[in-house]
């Protein structure tokens, strides 16, 4: 994953991103869900950390800060729209493991990263769509790499 290209695709279309994490805040959310983000995850909240709440690019994907983080069992927990991301609460496997940190047209389709004792060494990035999901990537540098070259195919 090169964060700098990253950069400069968002600074090139206007879109403000984040202040970044510090790190002690990143370990305070890794020891807040016990969990360890992947290293590539970790550097991208220290040097990017997200666009601001309501940016999005113009295709319409939209990253979350650190804070904005949450497990799809919290994010959809309540969810009463469409599409019924309150289906992914039964249709995925421990849904409180998988963080979601972007989205697609304003909740349309969302991605989120499953961080768990399972996937220390198996870190896919998942598209949902209500109660359906699939691998979308391989790796969270695998997903920025797709989003900056060929971001259709996150689209499920």
């Amino acid at each position: 994953m090169n964060i700098s290209l990253l950069k400069a695709a968002w600074e090139k279309a206007h879109i403000r991103a984040a202040q970044p994490a510090s790190r002690a805040e990143i370990r305070a959310f890794e020891r807040k869900y016990s969990v360890q983000l992947p290293k590539d995850m970790f550097d991208y909240f220290e040097q990017v950390n997200g666009m601001l709440d309501g940016e999005a690019d113009d295709d319409l994907f939209a990253f979350y800060s650190l804070d904005q983080l949450e497990t799809v069992a919290d994010k959809f927990k309540d969810w009463h729209g469409v599409p019924k991301y309150s289906d992914a609460l039964t249709t995925l496997d421990k849904p409180e493991t998988y963080f979601v940190f972007s989205d697609f047209f304003i909740n349309l389709e969302a991605f989120a990263i499953r961080l768990d004792d399972s996937s220390i060494f198996n870190q896919h990035v998942y598209a949902i769509c209500g109660g359906i999901h699939q691998v979308v990537a391989t790796s969270f540098s695998a997903f920025i790499d797709l989003y900056l070259h060929d971001s259709d195919t996150l689209i499920i």
